[in-house]
């Protein structure tokens, strides 16, 4: 929003400066046709008004028509503002002072619905009103005030009358401009109303407004969620004497904030005319309503400053900025600025603009004027130190808590920049000071939407760590892309090795089940097996395929993210984005075929090394047919998707240690450890160092999957859910056994039973739900953290068509003639 410094006339209506406008008495701009006549009630009777003699004195010019109702002659300002309404004229003193009743108040103002709800509701609460009530009273009458205001309906008619001179044909507009034309006409109905608002300004404590209205108030972010969490299901205490709780029920939906910026600003400034009375009752301690408005800005700047130096000045912020001085941090620097801008003012709350004389070269002037210029330069300055701090995080990991002050941090600036705003600059040409303060109200009422959501609070703090999580995911997951046949063979030997450990993993499940221990004991076991088989894979370098598609679907996305400037040079990328999917998906292949080739023979032959010792098959036959029972596909395939979805959370679980190890310095810690140096030597420490910094991010991520494989079904089973898993190759190896043990006791015919054939079945839908559920599922949030655009997707998935078509053994085997095309290189 552009500006321009002024003096102390620069925002008059909110400030309480006399307003241009409105004449010496009091009464404002009125939309009265000349020669126009209307019915008017004075004590109950109704009688013919003439035609007003300021309406019939303007034609002899404004000068003329400003005498006849006794005072001074308007400035060429107030002119110019009343010219703005066609065929305005000020109303006499008689048909200022006489109160309407309904029927004339409609033929008035509204005469295509004189008797219409809109019109009945506005009279009964302006004829009710009283400004001796109190504040508590006040509050309610002005709700109800509001709750007029936002009615939907609105004659039709009315939208195209010479009276409507709107452009937005808004039913809250055109309720507001209906509302200003009344008590611009109605004498007693504007010093009533006047009166109560400026009672209601008088009486509330408006700092909390500026300071506390959009902003979070918790230091923490997990202390700022269950605020938000505890607003939600708990009312909030009453608290009238606070100008923030008026503003919340005067405007209480979001949509207001949409609202406001559109109203017209000429209307806006009429209706902040309508309050400009100077009455001796608004003395208040010395100082009209607006002065102690005035006030509250002055003391929120101070406040806001103090709260943005206490969260700039913490440890972990200053450690990720440049070293500075601690007297020239721009939080210091900040809280200094404010105090001295406010030590210009005197106590009476003006601005330090209108403190200063406004003489050419004093010396005072100048003083104020590079206050206010230094001001806005070290509130860039703060806006630049966040962002210091914040690619800080993007290179040395990311925390939620520290993203979400040093957001706290932006917003309490840009409060501070706004409310300095309103005390000495000016609104840009062509719009008006009503309309700066409409733009300013609509930014409360938004920031207060957002300050009471927690989804928003988890967006806004969450963003970052989950673009870093993405990022560090497609890194990982690069490493399991194939491109040279290989690349491929090792692939499916890595994945025949995952095969024979994860059929012993198997086989040990089972044995561990038959020990019969309590469902916790149970499911703690069975994530120790989960966890160590999974751990035992990834120190000996090989891969299970389940765990390729979340970190591979991150690599894609990645990717997909880098665009280019011309459809020219979109088409190329999308070839080269099809050739890493195919890379992708052959990749994923070799493994799965690695894992289930290699698992099958592998419970085969530990089931005839069982049966050779102990005569026995390893399972018998009730849990041989259980298990069949348990891979038919109509049982199996809700529990694989379930397991996809644990394969997903592994892989995130995976990036978010990896990047709270590096956030937290982890391996440099154990680098330098002393009592770890006195164990191992310095190059023992080091080698720790070097394997946690390598490896922490692999085996964090099989143990948590180990752990989520382990205690669902015992969660599950805590609150009465089915929630088993099916995971593909552990499944595979759990049909061989049971295959084995049947094939013993009833030969090889039972292979071709209805359920082994089935069971089959139920193997290929676990893979597909198993790698399809965690791929989407890591494909939608690493689209979501990279921006990229659902056009993009589409022209995406139609190139991998015609590949398909074209191709489609490349996307399962390794084809020379694709050997040269370029890589796509992951966006960093």
């Amino acid at each position: 929003m552009a500006r321009q410094w002024v003096d102390k006339s620069a925002f008059a209506p909110c400030l309480g400066v006399s307003y241009v406008g409105v004449d010496g008495a009091g009464s404002g701009a009125a939309c009265v046709r000349a020669g126009e006549s209307g019915s008017f009630s004075n004590g109950g009777h109704v009688s013919d008004a003439k035609p007003p003699r300021a309406a019939r004195d303007q034609e002899q010019g404004p000068e003329s028509a400003q005498r006849a109702l006794g005072a001074a002659p308007p400035s060429e300002e107030s002119i110019a503002i009343d010219s703005m309404f066609v065929g305005s004229a000020q109303p006499s003193q008689k048909a200022a002072s006489a109160v309407p009743d309904i029927a004339a108040l409609g033929q008035r103002f509204l005469a295509e619905a004189p008797h219409s709800r809109i019109v009945t509701r506005l009279h009964s609460l302006l004829s009710s009103l009283d400004p001796a009530w109190t504040l508590e009273a006040q509050l309610d009458w002005l709700e109800q005030l509001s709750d007029w205001l936002h009615r939907r309906n609105w004659p039709r008619g009315r939208r195209q009358t010479s009276l409507n001179l709107l452009a937005d044909s808004d039913p809250r507009t055109l309720h507001l401009q209906l509302l200003v034309d009344v008590l611009a006409q109605v004498e007693p109905w504007r010093a009533a109303f006047s009166h109560l608002l400026r009672s209601v300004l008088g009486q509330v404590q408006a700092t909390g407004l500026f300071t506390d209205v959009g902003l979070a108030q918790e230091p923490g972010f997990w202390r700022e969620a269950t605020s938000r969490l505890q607003e939600v299901l708990l009312p909030r205490p009453p608290s009238p004497h606070q100008l923030s709780e008026l503003l919340l029920r005067v405007l209480p939906t979001s949509e207001d904030a949409s609202w406001l910026p559109r109203v017209p600003s000429d209307l806006f400034e009429r209706f902040l005319s309508l309050l400009q009375v100077s009455e001796p009752s608004d003395l208040v301690i010395g100082r009209s309503p607006w002065q102690n408005l005035r006030a509250s800005i002055h003391e929120a700047v101070v406040v806001l400053a103090a709260r943005v130096c206490a969260l700039g000045l913490a440890n972990d912020v200053r450690e990720r900025m440049p070293d500075t001085p601690l007297a020239e941090l721009p939080y210091l620097r900040l809280r200094r600025v404010c105090d001295a801008l406010i030590e210009l003012g005197p106590g009476s709350g003006r601005s330090a603009a209108s403190a200063v004389p406004a003489a050419a070269g004093s010396s005072m002037a100048a003083t104020a004027g590079a206050s206010i210029v230094e001001a806005f330069v070290v509130i860039q300055d703060c806006r630049q130190a966040v962002q210091q701090v914040l690619s800080h995080l993007e290179d040395y990991g990311v925390s939620v808590d520290l993203v979400y002050r040093l957001e706290l941090i932006n917003a309490m600036v840009g409060r501070i920049e706004a409310l300095l705003g309103l005390l000495f600059s000016r609104p840009a040409e062509g719009t008006g000071a009503g309309h700066e303060v409409a733009q300013f109200v609509a930014e409360l009422i938004d920031a207060q939407a957002q300050r009471r959501s927690l989804r928003a609070l988890f967006r806004t703090s969450t963003q970052q760590l989950s673009r870093k999580i993405v990022e560090r995911t497609g890194k990982s997951g690069e490493k399991y892309i194939t491109e040279t046949p290989s690349e491929w063979r090792w692939m499916l030997l890595a994945g025949s090795g995952a095969g024979v450990l994860t059929a012993g993993t198997a086989m040990l499940k089972f044995w561990l089940s038959a020990w019969k221990l309590p469902a916790f004991f149970a499911g703690l076991v069975a994530s120790g097996n989960y966890a160590l088989s999974f751990v035992i894979i990834q120190l000996c370098h090989f891969t299970l395929a389940t765990k390729q598609p979340s970190m591979t679907a991150a690599a894609l996305a990645g990717a997909l993210s880098q665009r280019g400037r011309t459809m020219q040079a979109e088409q190329p990328r999308f070839d080269r984005l099809v050739d890493m999917i195919a890379r992708i998906t052959r990749s994923q292949f070799a493994a799965a075929l690695g894992n289930l080739g290699a698992v099958v023979p592998a419970a085969l032959i530990a089931d005839w090394l069982w049966r050779r010792r102990t005569g026995t098959p390893f399972l018998d036959g009730g849990n041989a047919a259980y298990t069949v029972h348990s891979l038919l596909p109509w049982i199996a395939l809700p529990f694989a998707a379930l397991t996809g979805v644990y394969l997903w959370l592994s892989s995130l679980a995976a990036s978010w240690l990896e990047n709270w190890t590096v956030y937290h310095r982890l391996p440099a810690a154990l680098a330098g450890s002393r009592r770890l140096r006195r164990v191992f030597g310095v190059r023992g420490s080091s080698w720790l160092a070097h394997v946690l910094e390598r490896q922490v991010a692999g085996i964090g991520g099989v143990v948590a999957l180990g752990i989520l494989l382990g205690m669902s079904p015992v969660i599950g089973q805590f609150f009465g859910l089915p929630t088993e898993v099916r995971h593909v190759t552990l499944s595979s190896a759990a049909l061989a056994l049971a295959a084995a043990s049947d094939v013993v006791s009833h030969g090889a015919h039972v292979l071709l039973r209805q359920d082994y054939l089935y069971a089959a079945l139920g193997i290929l839908c676990i893979l597909a739900a198993n790698f399809g559920v965690s791929f989407a599922l890591a494909l939608w949030v690493a689209f979501r953290a990279r921006g990229v655009r659902s056009r993009e997707l589409g022209l995406l998935l139609r190139a991998l068509g015609t590949r398909l078509r074209r191709s489609p053994f490349e996307f399962l085997v390794p084809l020379a003639q694709r050997m040269k095309t370029d890589p796509v290189q992951p966006a960093q």
